[in-house]
Order: structure tokens, then C-alpha cells, then sequence
């Protein structure tokens, strides 16, 4: 029957009148609203009839009323991502971790305490495509990456008590793990010396931090080497003296890939044969990838004037010339510069 009112006179052999025609067409007038249309649930089987309205991505249209319903129902599964698109989706249950067989699909509700500790490798099919659940892991369980599971950042991920995982059906075999929250929070990196780290979280003072700092070398701070008189040399028979009382400034710094050397020598000594080229060596163990080249100020005997610096490719010193004409350096020296170049 397609209504949940009856009419109100059958008629019988007998003359129709307009008030019996009229109190019929009154009531279905009156009751024809939505409580009055029958129901698409006349048992559990019927109630979970459902149509997909768009198969292979091509649109299914419906014929009837019944068949606009089933679609929206399936429609409606999608977003809930249950067995059946009635259940309600937001209960919390127990699951046991499994190898291959952990039943995070059955039951109602899309949160799971996700309890052991086993190494997942599989889990069973999926009621559809999108389906998804949030397990929060009660132990140290291994989602390995391979096969019908694919993880988060491509690698095998332990969690630790508290984490969220998030799994998501890609189909209804092969799913997506992506881990929403870490219950252990991972050290922050910072780049500095040796790749130092230091760990931070919601316990962390501000005075703990301040001082696990001071162990990082922070991109774009200057860096001064220790002296060392090695550091400093010449070309040919020509010799330098730098002494650490010489040296005003000789610091470095480096963001990504590019150094700047900046340096300040006072009264070094000039020996031996007189030449063109003083050497610094690039601080930091680093060496230049490309011959770049830039300027100093030189004070060679008490004659200012300005030279010229340069890094070669491969190279692990920077090279000093008093002036651009390649004029030899006289005692006393002193040179004032800075460069920058991309290093290796």
C-alpha cells in the first residue's frame, strides 16, 4: 500500500455523489503529507537496501521513489562509514590488534581503542571504498608498510601508547595509514653543529629550552673559529705571521648552502719573498663548489688601497690580493673583507 491512511468509503453498486467524491478527494488531501506515505523498511533487509547512484562514475538514475531512497542511503554510508548507513558511527569500542585480522570494520561507531602490541600487515576488507576508523593505540603495535598498507612518510611506524591512527580504505582491500598525533613527541631538529638535536614538549620550561639551545648552532648566527696560526698562509716563498692579537674578526655563517666569511687583520707580518696571494683558510671544514669572487680593503705598509678575494671551485681557502692589479703584499699587512660563496 502506498499510504498509511484509509480511504473513507468503498463504494458498492451505488450512485456517486459529490460529497462522497469530495470527502475522498479531502482525504487524500489532508493525510497525503509525509506521515502519511508508506515506509521502504517493511523488514531489516529492506532497511539496509542501498544504491550506489554513481557505479564506475557513471550516474545511475533512479525509477522510483524506492530507488531515490536506496541511493541516498547509500550516500549517507559514505559519510558514516559503517555496515549499515543507520549505525550510529560515533561509539567507542575495544578492538585487539591482530596480524591480518584486526576487526576494526565490525560493529557500529568509528573509534577503536586499538589494543597489544601485534605488527600489522593486513586488515580484513573494508565495508566500502572511504571507509575509515581512528584507532587510538593502547600499546607499542607495528603497522608495516607494504603490501595492502601503505604508511604515512613510506616507512614500517611503532606506535607508542596514546597514538592516533588514522586507517582509510582506498578500496575496500588496500589502505592508507596516516598517523594524526604522536603521543611521544619527536625531537626538533634544528640544523647546527653535527646535527644536534633538541626535544621539546608540553613540559619543557622555558628556561630548559633556553638552555638546550645553547648547545645548537642557530642558521644565520655568526660562528668564530678558534685561532689557529695554520689558518693563515701564502703563496710561493712569501710567509705570513698572524698572531691571535692580529685578528679583530674572522667569522662565519651559513644559511642552506651559502657561507660568508667575514674577516679583520691588523698588523700581520709579511717574510720572505713578497707575492700577490694571501690565504684564509674557509673555516668549518667547508670547501667551495664554484669560483666566486668579491672585495677587500687593504692597508699594505701604510698604502690603503682595494684588492680583491676569491674562492675557487673545490677550493678550501679564500684567496687575498692587495690590489686588483695583483700587486705584491709589503709588512705590515692588513686586510679588511667579506665574501660569499655556496659550499658543498
Amino acid at each position: 500500500m502506498g499510504s498509511t491512511f484509509s480511504r473513507t468509503k468503498t463504494w458498492i453498486a451505488e450512485t456517486l455523489t459529490a460529497s462522497d467524491l469530495n470527502a475522498e478527494f479531502d482525504n487524500i488531501l489532508n493525510n497525503l503529507t509525509p506521515a502519511g506515505v508508506d515506509d521502504e523498511s517493511a523488514n531489516a533487509a529492506a532497511m539496509q537496501a542501498t544504491a550506489d547512484p554513481y557505479p564506475g562514475s557513471v550516474a545511475s538514475l533512479a525509477t522510483s521513489l524506492t530507488g531515490e531512497i536506496q541511493r541516498i542511503r547509500y550516500q549517507l554510508n559514505q559519510l558514516v562509514g559503517g555496515t549499515y548507513w543507520y549505525e550510529d558511527n560515533t561509539t567507542y569500542a575495544t578492538v585487539a590488534s591482530h596480524a591480518t585480522t584486526s576487526a576494526i570494520w565490525a560493529g557500529a561507531g568509528n573509534v577503536r581503542n586499538f589494543t597489544g602490541a601485534e605488527t600489522i600487515t593486513d586488515f580484513p576488507a573494508a565495508p566500502q571504498a572511504g571507509a575509515q576508523r581512528t584507532l587510538i593505540c593502547a600499546g607499542a603495535v607495528v603497522f608495516t608498510h607494504g603490501g595492502s598498507i601503505t604508511v604515512q612518510g613510506a616507512a614500517t611506524y611503532t606506535a607508542a601508547a596514546g597514538d592516533v591512527i588514522i586507517v582509510t580504505a582506498t578500496t575496500t582491500t588496500a589502505f592508507k595509514i596516516n598517523i594524526l598525533n604522536q603521543a611521544s613527541k619527536p625531537a626538533i631538529l634544528l640544523a647546527g653543529t653535527a646535527g644536534k638535536t633538541i626535544t621539546v614538549t608540553e613540559n619543557t620550561s622555558l628556561d630548559e629550552a633556553v638552555a638546550m639551545s645553547s648547545k645548537l648552532t642557530i642558521p644565520g648566527a655568526w660562528t668564530t673559529p678558534t685561532f689557529a696560526a695554520g689558518d693563515f698562509t701564502a703563496i710561493g716563498s712569501m710567509t705570513w705571521t698572524v698572531e691571535a692579537g692580529d685578528v679583530v674578526t674572522y667569522a662565519y655563517t651559513i644559511l642552506g648552502k651559502v657561507m660568508t666569511v667575514s674577516f679583520e687583520l691588523i698588523t700581520t707580518a709579511i717574510g720572505g719573498t713578497p707575492s700577490y696571494e694571501l690565504r684564509i683558510k674557509i673555516p668549518g671544514g667547508k670547501t667551495a663548489t664554484k669560483k666566486m669572487d668579491g672585495y677587500l680593503r687593504s692597508n699594505n705598509n701604510e698604502t690603503y688601497a682595494i684588492g680583491m678575494s676569491a674562492v675557487a671551485a673545490g677550493g678550501t681557502n679564500i684567496l687575498c690580493y692587495a690590489t686588483a692589479a695583483f700587486g705584491n703584499w709589503a709588512n705590515p699587512a692588513a686586510l679588511y673583507g667579506q665574501i660569499t660563496f655556496e659550499i658543498n
